[in-house]
């Protein structure tokens, strides 16, 4: 299917999916860049209806594995700041992802550094072990530092974003 052929396709499946279902629409964004599907977002469906795609977002970055969901969150970020301003919280919300996810492709780094352990025993491998013991504790510490601070970050964000809920409510 074309580029031109997948935006037109992907646009018409989100249009008709209700809020709780894209399955059909998330099939087609399977086998599109993820800037093919921002461009979809931001071209045809976000100043149309934020809700929309707000529910399509949540749903599609559940897909990617850690790394990719990060790089998608980041691509779409700016959506949140301008075309998706009528979901509640929506600037809250997508900082909320980019903790979380950013937590978890950190994670996924350091278990990849981490993973490269043995090498260092490999005749092959130009490093030996001191190496990765330096690697370890120079990298691999700071990044489970990150990690942390990330997650913590992301529980104070939540506790703010029910904070404004509970202040909302006690207004009305």
């Amino acid at each position: 299917m074309s580029e031109l052929n997948s935006k037109a396709r992907l646009a018409q499946e989100i249009k008709a999916s209700p809020h709780d279902s894209f399955s059909d629409a998330l099939k087609v964004a399977d086998d599109m860049s993820i800037s093919l599907v921002r461009e979809v977002l931001e071209e045809e469906i976000a100043s149309n209806d934020a809700v929309l795609c707000h529910c399509f977002i949540e749903q599609w970055l559940e897909r990617f594995e850690p790394l990719q969901k990060l790089a998608a969150t980041i691509e779409v970020s700016h959506l949140y700041l301008l075309d998706l301003v009528d979901v509640p919280h929506a600037e809250d919300l997508i900082l909320l992802r980019t903790l979380d996810n950013g937590a978890d492709a950190v994670a996924a780094l350091r278990s990849e550094v981490l993973s490269n352990r043995d090498l260092g025993r490999n005749p092959d491998a130009s490093f030996g072990l001191k190496f990765v013991k330096t690697i370890e504790a120079e990298v691999c510490d700071p990044l489970e530092t990150a990690i942390e601070r990330l997650h913590e970050n992301s529980e104070r964000l939540g506790v703010l974003i029910q904070r404004a809920d509970d202040e909302v409510k006690d207004q009305g």
